[in-house]
């Protein structure tokens, strides 16, 4: 998915308002695709939601949105067996405005949950994963002539948190718990162009390519295999696996396109695509939002 504060501007700037505050409500309908590794599998769910967001102006530098959002998908594990993915996310964002430059504070939550059925609906492995986040960044943005350009630098700190439990037959059961955590810095650069068609009708393009560079990691794990006997299903024996160290997630970057029309003054219909770089997953992620502005 294309990354909000950007896709936040796009719609600001398509907006044909005099108002000094104001404020703005958006829906989106998303849809991503999404890697898991289930049961030593790499399998890819296209999930499909909506998001909600709301933007307050609350002085002339502060502004304050929250944002949240779902989204589900099924796709077959093999010819037998169904993956069903279920994910919420929820942020909040507080901006700062100071001439050209801009400063974020942003708070986030992901959460994923996964599982694998049989025909009878029956789950042999369910997985539950939370990723709270918290990140600052600062952009800077000059106008030439219509177009416009915008340097971004963040900083991030992330947990994740997942807890699975894989049962490939009645008598044997595999329970894995992962945390991780990680401090992230980000740069990104935004160029878009904007075209006045009428008095109240606008349209506003761009792209922007960002890059994540992990600068430490930590990550440990613990596995518990339980084996019952046939006969009792009373467990016959427990094995416990406990790994720590260093952990280093893929350093990676997004490269986006959006596109934003504003109409009668206060309307915008966006649509953005977002697409992975240096990844060995296809997560790309498609995104349509109607926004008001009031």
């Amino acid at each position: 998915m294309m990354r909000f504060g950007t896709l936040l501007i796009a719609l600001n700037l398509g907006m044909l308002s005099t108002t000094v505050f104001a404020h703005q409500v958006y829906v989106s309908y998303d849809q991503n695709q999404q890697t898991h590794n289930v049961l030593d599998t790499t399998t890819m769910v296209d999930a499909t939601g909506s998001t909600l967001t709301t933007s307050f102006d609350l002085t002339e530098q502060w502004q304050w949105s929250f944002n949240v959002g779902r989204a589900s998908g099924s796709e077959p594990f093999n010819e037998r067996l169904s993956t069903d993915l279920d994910t919420k996310h929820l942020s909040s964002t507080m901006s700062f405005y100071q001439d050209a430059w801009s400063y974020t504070l942003n708070v986030a939550r992901y959460r994923d949950e996964v599982a694998v059925l049989r025909p009878d609906a029956r789950e042999i492995y369910t997985s539950s994963a939370s990723s709270p986040s918290i990140s600052v960044a600062a952009q800077y943005q000059f106008p030439i002539a219509n177009w416009y350009f915008g340097l971004d630098v963040g900083l991030s700190y992330g947990e994740y948190e997942i807890d699975s439990v894989a049962t490939r037959d009645r008598n044997v059961t595999t329970r894995t718990q992962e945390d991780s955590t990680s401090v992230t810095a980000s740069i990104g650069l935004t160029a878009s162009y904007w075209i006045e068609l009428t008095q109240t009708q606008s349209l506003y393009i761009g792209s922007s390519v960002y890059w994540d560079q992990v600068l430490d990691s930590d990550h440990s794990q613990t596995q518990i295999r339980a084996t019952r006997t046939p006969r009792t299903g009373q467990p016959a024996t427990v094995r416990r696996q406990q790994f720590e160290g260093g952990y280093r997630d893929e350093n990676s970057g997004q490269l986006s396109v959006f596109a934003t029309y504003g109409f009668a003054s206060d309307w915008s219909l966006s649509a953005s695509y977002a697409h992975p770089l240096n990844s060995d997953y296809s997560d790309d992620g498609f995104s349509v939002m109607l926004g008001y502005q009031f």
